[in-house]
């Protein structure tokens, strides 16, 4: 077994600190988020996980943009609030997470010498997607990234990554309560958490 290096602990204690502000809708979960992305991506290339290591550098972008929006991204530039998946949303969500896994998964399973190249690409755009969501403050990419952190704890145990692995199992429970603290957000707004419409144009 690989003993886990300091970074690893920096990276994992940055982020559980940006699940725990997330669940809370503090803005400072995105500063400590691209943060714990830009170690993590250093973490991940060393452990051959490739396609986890691309993810952890679009999540640096991707961090940046969800500061932007929930600052800006509501009506009339206002603090964006939670709100539910509309269904061309989930529908698009599904067919670009099976398209994009299985592509992912094959060209890292011929072209690299990735570890578990299919889960880990399948992972990988799981994660993005959700995170994508999450920027917009959808309730349902809590759901997702509860699917990931499942399926990431064996995958890292594997790998040897075990602080990884518990920093995920602590997504888990953080995940859990932070799709909960949105649900009551959801239940108090106007209107009582229904599906969000398609926006008028």
């Amino acid at each position: 077994m690989i003993p886990p290096t300091p970074v690893e602990y920096v990276t994992a204690a940055l982020g559980v600190l940006c699940v725990w502000w997330t669940g809370r809708e503090s803005l400072w979960c995105w500063p400590v988020g691209i943060a714990s992305a830009a170690l993590y991506a250093w973490v991940f290339g060393g452990a051959r996980l490739y396609s986890d290591a691309i993810l952890q550098g679009i999540f640096v972008a991707l961090q940046a943009w969800g500061w932007w929006e929930w600052t800006h991204g509501g009506r009339d530039r206002e603090p964006l609030p939670v709100r539910r998946a509309r269904p061309r949303e989930a529908a698009a969500f599904a067919a670009i997470a099976v398209v994009a896994s299985a592509g992912l998964g094959i060209w890292m399973a011929t072209q690299t010498d990735a570890s578990f190249p299919h889960l880990d690409a399948t992972l990988t755009i799981l994660s993005l997607l959700a995170q994508t969501w999450l920027a917009k403050k959808v309730l349902e990419s809590w759901w997702i990234w509860i699917v990931v952190d499942v399926a990431s704890i064996p995958l890292y145990l594997a790998k040897d990554l075990v602080v990884t692995a518990g920093l995920y199992a602590v997504f888990l429970v953080l995940a859990v309560l932070g799709e909960r603290a949105w649900r009551r957000t959801l239940a108090a707004a106007p209107g009582g958490g229904l599906p969000a419409t398609e926006p008028a144009p």
